[in-house]
This record gives structure tokens, sequence and C-alpha cells, in this order.
């Protein structure tokens, strides 16, 4: 009996939320309704839109989005060298059997290499005039 009740208190909130208990959008008539919006809202533009969208001014100095990649691409890599970074810290902290040395130098090693390219990638992706 108890089972039967969670079971009953499960469908209720699943039915409530949209869940799985709640099969009436697969009813056909909303799917037929629902395919008619969709036809609906995806309309081509006209031959007078097409002609403002070919008049509206076209950006200038664009290189394909370059810029972008070399900016993300900079950012990326200052998080990288954060992450590496605490890594090395934790690492150094943890009572394991390594050799600090030799950990906080590669550590530092990788971090600088890090930091340098990233800030490399965004000063490209600033220059004007590539």
């Amino acid at each position: 009996m108890v089972h039967g009740s969670w079971f009953m208190v499960i469908s209720f909130f699943l039915q409530m939320f949209g869940g799985y208990g709640n099969t009436s959008y697969l009813c056909p008539q909303k799917l037929k309704i629902m395919a008619k919006k969709r036809e609906t809202t995806k309309q081509m533009p006209t031959e007078k839109q097409r002609e403002q969208i070919a008049t509206l001014p076209q950006k200038q100095g664009t290189d394909d989005g370059r810029e972008t990649l070399a900016l993300e691409g900079g950012k990326f890599c200052l998080d990288v060298a954060k992450l590496v970074f605490a890594g090395v810290i934790l690492a150094g902290i943890m009572k394991e059997d390594a050799n600090t040395t030799i950990l906080y130098s590669i550590g530092v090693v990788v971090v600088m290499f890090f930091v340098v390219f990233g800030f490399y990638l965004i000063k490209q992706s600033k220059k004007k005039g590539r």
C-alpha cells in the first residue's frame, strides 16, 4: 500500500511539471498545430526585405574571426596558467613523496609559458591594420 502511494505522488509531480507522466504532447492535433506554427515562423524574406538587407553597411576590417580566435585563445591560455599554478600549490601542500624542487620548477616553467603565450595571443588580437 505504501509503495503504491509513493508511485501516485511521483506520477502526480511528473504530470504537474511536464515529465514522463504527461503524454498530452503526443496528441496528433497538437503536433499539427505545432508544425503549422513552425512553418509560419520560418518565412523567407520578401524581395523588398532582401534589397534592404543588401543595402545595409557591411563591417569593415573583418578577418574571418581570427582576431576573436586569438583573443579567446589568449584568455584560455591565461586560464590554464591559473589552473596549473593552483595545481602546483595544492600538490606542494599535500604530504606526498614528491620532490618539491622539481615540482615548483616545472610548475613555474609551464605557468610562464602559458602566461607569455596567452599575452602574445591577446596582443596579436589587438593589433590594427593586419
